[in-house]
């Protein structure tokens, strides 16, 4: 076995090689971005979107060109030591009268969990394979797709996928779909995600949709039909999607129908100060639909609100800005109200460095109490963070035993490297989450009951080999994963 390893660390060094870049590069300044909390998911996506197809920037002044950013992430993003690596990148490459735009690249990774497995990234100007194995569901997913324009010189733009895919259709009513940093998402921050499919890995089963898929768009105009097969009946969804846009005012249409009866239509718009989204879905004689709207009511207060019928609805505001802000939110869900109240403050200590705090209280009718806290200590080369969560019941709950503890040890430099240790508690009732990197990129993670994890990360090459070693384990007492047991070891060839 160990034999076998090493033979596949060393293809994938050789395989890694070659111009390996892209969407695991990227990912290192705006994951990172979303954890600290300066970006939201969207503005990520469109970031990877807008290098992926126009290069590497050239200035550090290049974040202007990328639309739909806050005013607030275009001056942190411009800023960014990540962001100017990009832009000597794409300078060098057009002072080289090469160009800067990302044509290609292959990348790949190993990673041993009792038997060793190997994931490649291909990509060829219009051309892109993908072969990865989620090791927690142990599914392969392997898809070919083709993105590019109709006709020579043509404002058509077609894009096909052949094998498996997934879809991001709306707010999950009419089509489900899956965010995983949607617990870090300000709720304030609203977006209609209306874009044609991925071929991309997933890390929830669920949504891995097998057959193909197909789009094409002209302008604000874009429809889309995609083909399931993975179960023993065909499932077709099939969409049409309009953007109309007068000066800065945006407005997004759509309407959605599938094979199993579901009809569905969505709707957003930012107008002034004003964004709302809609989403509506008809099936089996009932409707489904979420309603938000957000209006930013001062420079430093956003009102913001959701009516659904099938999940909370809320209704809340937010003081501050993105470093220290106080948010109020009122939720309901079925016969349970809520109140949640967060508050995030940031203090630059001249000399020592930085303290970043988060304290939540959430409080419902049945007398439940949960209480987070996270702090973050910022040096010039040493980041540590602590995070813990409490479910209280009673006043002395506060003083017992029984939180769920998250640590983690940041150490800046050449040779990046961190470690962090995550430990779960028996009947607890709130999760904890960490937004961590590892050899196959950032990754969300979380702590279960009875359950701990341990990870250790170390850049080998500065943003070209990523090693990480990672233990998961459980206590024999519990019930949920009696004998839960896992390693793994991962190596990932990524570069500029």
């Amino acid at each position: 076995m160990v034999n076998r390893f090493f033979l596949f660390l060393l293809l994938s060094v050789f395989t890694g090689v070659f111009k390996a870049q892209t969407s695991s590069v990227i990912s290192k300044l705006t994951l990172p971005a979303i954890d600290d909390g300066w970006m939201e998911v969207d503005e990520a996506e469109t970031i990877s979107e807008y290098i992926i197809e126009n290069g590497w920037p050239v200035s550090r002044y290049e974040v202007w060109s990328i639309e739909g950013l806050r005013i607030e992430t275009y001056d942190r993003l411009s800023k960014n030591p990540t962001w100017h690596l990009w832009c000597k990148w794409g300078y060098d490459s057009a002072l080289n009268s090469k160009g800067n735009t990302i044509n290609g690249y292959l990348q790949s990774m190993v990673d041993y969990d009792n038997e060793v497995e190997l994931s490649l990234n291909l990509k060829h100007e219009n051309l892109g394979f993908l072969l990865s194995r989620d090791v927690g569901s142990k599914l392969t997913d392997v898809s070919a797709h083709y993105h590019g324009k109709f006709l020579t010189n043509s404002s058509r733009t077609l894009k096909i996928v052949v094998g498996d895919h997934r879809l991001h259709w709306g707010t999950g009513v009419t089509i489900d779909r899956f965010d995983p940093y949607s617990s870090m998402r300000s709720p304030h921050r609203l977006s209609l995600t209306s874009r044609p499919f991925d071929a991309v890995y997933s890390t929830n089963p669920s949504l891995r949709r097998r057959g193909g898929a197909i789009s094409l768009s002209r302008g604000g105009n874009w429809a889309a039909i995609s083909l399931d097969a993975s179960d023993p009946s065909l499932h077709i969804v099939s969409s049409f999607f309009r953007t109309i846009q007068v000066g800065t005012n945006r407005l997004n249409t759509g309407v959605i129908a599938t094979s199993k009866g579901r009809l569905g239509a969505v709707m957003g718009g930012e107008f002034d100060h004003i964004c709302f989204q809609a989403e509506y879905a008809w099936q089996d004689g009932s409707w489904s639909f979420l309603n938000s709207i957000v209006m930013t009511a001062g420079r430093n207060t956003i009102v913001f609100g959701s009516l659904s019928n099938f999940e909370e609805s809320k209704l809340g505001v937010q003081f501050g800005d993105y470093e220290n802000s106080l948010r109020v939110i009122a939720k309901t869900n079925n016969d349970d109200t809520s109140l949640s109240i967060l508050s995030n403050k940031e203090i630059t200590l001249n000399g020592i460095g930085i303290i970043q705090s988060r304290i939540n209280f959430n409080f419902n009718t049945l007398g439940d109490i949960d209480l987070g806290l996270r702090l973050r200590y910022d040096l010039e080369s040493v980041r540590i963070t602590a995070e813990v969560k409490k479910s209280i019941f009673s006043p002395l709950d506060v003083f017992r035993d029984g939180y769920q503890k998250a640590l983690r040890l940041d150490i800046r430099g050449d040779r990046h490297f961190t470690f962090a240790f995550m430990n779960g508690i028996d009947n607890m009732d709130c999760r904890l989450y960490q937004l961590l990197p590892t050899a196959r990129g950032y990754r969300l993670l979380s702590i279960n009951e009875g359950q701990r994890r341990a990870i250790f990360t170390m850049e080998i090459i500065r943003n070209k080999l990523m090693f990480s070693v990672e233990r998961v384990w459980s206590k024999e007492t519990s019930e949920i994963y009696p004998n839960d047991f896992s390693k793994r070891i991962s190596l990932r060839i990524a570069g500029g």
